[in-house]
């Protein structure tokens, strides 16, 4: 956690091209907030988004309203947040749901010897843009400035290697939403959706490692 300003922010910033895809960090939290509302409002099919927290905050508002404005355009809109992680109750996402939106909660179980969560944060429009790091959808995270703010970062993908990403997704927010889903099936998911070829891999590790 930081106390003040991140001053070192890298100037320029650190972009890159790996196997036809476009590749920026987003080191900042106004930066961050900006990237994931200029994501939502880019969609023209679909946006997917998995996150741990995703608070009723201001921030979390901005997000919430960006999608429910997407699910009034006709895009496909789902959302899967974690039941431990995530303050938003479900009022907080009526509006969503009135408009078209999907909302799915990861529910926390108590595994054999720790609690069982989804620490993951991914966002992906259209199955060509993704979004992934280790920030949540919290004001902490998304500002600058302040004792409490969050120095954290996220990365930008742009091209194909979103699809394997959005892909992923759709099979946990199908596993989240049947009822009596055995935890053991995540593990078969995250090893058919992790990469082993290639100059650019998706590594998942998902909710049952515990070095989560």
């Amino acid at each position: 956690m930081a106390d003040r300003a991140p001053e070192s922010v890298t100037t320029p910033t650190i972009r890159a091209e790996v196997a036809g895809n476009r590749l920026e960090l987003i080191e900042t939290g106004e930066g961050r907030l900006r990237a994931l509302l200029e994501l939502i409002a880019g969609a023209r099919q679909s946006i997917k988004i998995l996150m741990y927290m995703f608070n009723p905050d201001e921030a979390g508002s901005q997000v919430r309203d960006a999608l429910v404005e997407a699910a009034r355009r006709g895009v496909t809109v789902k959302l899967l947040i974690d039941g431990f992680g995530s303050a938003a109750g479900p009022g907080f996402f009526t509006v969503l749901d009135e408009s078209g939106g999907e909302i799915c909660v990861f529910n926390p179980a108590y595994g054999r010897r720790y609690l069982l969560r989804n620490h993951q944060k991914l966002a992906i429009a259209d199955d060509r843009i993704a979004i992934l790091g280790g920030a949540n959808i919290d004001d902490t995270y998304m500002e600058d400035h302040g004792a409490a703010h969050w120095r954290d970062l996220w990365l930008r993908i742009e091209g194909p290697e979103a699809k394997p990403a959005s892909r992923y997704f759709d099979s946990l927010f199908r596993w989240s939403l049947r009822k009596g889903a055995k935890l053991r099936s995540i593990r078969r998911l995250v090893g058919e959706y992790s990469e082993w070829r290639g100059l650019l891999q998706w590594k998942f590790t998902g909710p049952l490692s515990m070095r989560n």
